[in-house]
């Protein structure tokens, strides 16, 4: 045999061996080699979920179940289906996440199996995407017993299970140092049996768990809003390894994620007893088709009608002579925009480099002068701290300070809601009030009565002591041609 044979025969036989070495490594060490994948998949998706939250983006779906494979409102065979489509394909894990329904990095028949426990509500442990764009799980077992951090979401908690609220925060305490918001829930709750969890800007471990001790059987689930939100992040690991106190963070305005965080809760809370999915779908039915009849009035009104608008928030009995004026991720606003109004903050923040991914910015009179001037302006909504009472003094007195300091804005109007109504489960008010004001005809011609909503709104949320008749929902100033709309 010649030497050139020899060192191809040579290369052959270390090949063979080299193929065998990875075989055998491969084989035996694919359990690592699949969590190693896993892993990777999770670590991947975290970073785009990241970017998806830093962007403002809106939520993928209005269940936010992992295991809501289709991305719809419920969770159902039609979820097994597009589950089973996944199974041994080469999908991308980032964009078919959703289908991760025990969120283990990977799709396949467990995940399947998993679902239809879901279905029925007997999976114990949940994961589901919380307010910040993170997967988070939620144990579904032992009492259910739940408190607020604020007013919104305890607007949400009464809607679909008010009789589990066994605490409330500070602001909607009675009584409370914060003011008065407790009067619209005193029709729903009965404060005689409530705790007091503390403030909303310092929330407390001790008081949590003493909550929980005393009026939950050692359970509670407190739902927050964003970990960012008056520096409450580290709330989130302080009960980490605690089954029975939880923390949720779901949407109530940010990003427009109402129905978002309505419906999973409804999910979530679906047990101990508690009707939660059933009330969930019935707010959210509502919701969707009075939003619906909104948008209709808003396709009738022509560009040429089209009005530029800013929203700013204003504490009550404040006397700042800012305007802390609301960006992307205020629910407020972002409800004002889809009023079809021309975006004169944005356009002005643009101009100026500011950041807009923020809940607000402070803008000096004269920035605002500067806008009436580049972009005219045709309305100012102020969202003032207060709760169903426009015509209160804090209310009056903020409409007669900004009013002086846009007197010189002709054709200007200013108007002030409550802050309450203007996001959270109750911004169709706002929507329906504010549209009417800009649009009067359209929204007429649509069939849009304000009291409806309010009515309606009050009943779904418990409150059978008030009516619209006994809301103030819009200061407008003494005389204001339009002040058939500040009592609905």
């Amino acid at each position: 045999m010649d030497s050139k044979m020899t060192k191809i025969i040579a290369v052959i036989a270390i090949v063979v061996i080299v193929a065998a070495a990875c075989v055998f490594v491969f084989t035996n060490d694919s359990n690592n080699s699949e969590s190693e994948r896993n892993e990777a998949n999770i670590k991947a998706l975290t970073a785009e979920l990241d970017k998806k939250y830093a962007a403002s983006e809106r939520y993928p779906a209005d269940l936010l179940i992992l295991g809501n494979a289709d991305m719809d409102d419920d969770l159902d065979n039609d979820d097994i289906a597009a589950i089973q489509k996944l199974i041994g394909t080469d999908y991308n894990y980032i964009e078919c996440y959703m289908a991760d329904a025990n969120y283990d990095g990977y799709i396949d028949q467990k995940d399947v199996d998993y679902v239809k426990k879901l279905i029925d509500f007997e999976q114990e442990k949940v994961y589901y995407m919380n307010v910040d764009f993170q997967i988070k799980s939620y144990l579904m077992k032992g009492e259910l017993h739940l408190a607020n951090i604020i007013t919104q979401i305890l607007e949400c908690e009464c809607i679909i299970a008010a009789d589990k609220i066994v605490a409330t925060d500070e602001r909607c305490a009675k009584p409370s140092s914060m003011g008065t918001f407790w009067t619209e829930f005193d029709a729903i709750l009965d404060y005689s049996k409530l705790g007091n969890i503390g403030s909303h800007k310092s929330p407390n471990q001790e008081t949590y768990a003493e909550i929980a001790k005393n009026y939950g059987n050692g359970y509670l689930t407190v739902w927050m809003n964003r970990a960012s939100a008056n520096n409450t992040g580290y709330m989130d690991d302080a009960f980490v390894n605690n089954e029975k106190i939880q923390i949720i963070r779901l949407p109530t305005w940010e990003n427009d994620g109402t129905v978002n965080g309505i419906l999973t809760a409804g999910y979530l809370f679906n047990y101990d007893g508690c009707d939660s999915w059933n009330k969930a779908v019935e707010f959210v039915k509502w919701y969707k088709e009075t939003d619906a009849k909104i948008n209709g009035a808003m396709a009738n009104v022509s560009d040429d009608q089209i009005k530029k608008v800013l929203i700013y928030a204003d504490a009550t009995g404040s006397t700042s002579t800012d305007f802390n004026t609301l960006l992307n991720t205020a629910g407020e606003r972002l409800n004002l925009l889809e009023l079809k109004i021309i975006d004169v903050v944005g356009m002005y923040a643009k101009e100026k480099g500011m950041n807009t991914n923020t809940y607000s910015q402070t803008f000096t009179k004269e920035d605002m002068a500067e806008i009436y001037n580049k972009y005219g302006l045709d309305l100012i909504v102020g969202s003032n701290g207060l709760p169903y009472n426009c015509t209160a003094q804090g209310a009056i007195d903020s409409y007669n300070l900004r009013s002086g300091q846009i007197e010189n804005f002709e054709g200007t109007d200013i108007v002030i809601t409550g802050w309450i109504n203007a996001s959270g489960p109750g911004d169709l008010i706002f929507k329906s009030i504010i549209g009417g004001y800009l649009y009067e005809k359209e929204f007429n011609d649509a069939g849009i009565v304000v009291k409806d909503i309010v009515n309606q709104y009050l009943k779904l949320l418990g409150n059978n002591k008030l009516t619209a008749d006994d809301l103030n929902l819009l200061y407008a100033g003494e005389g204001n041609p339009h002040n058939i709309m500040v009592n609905a």
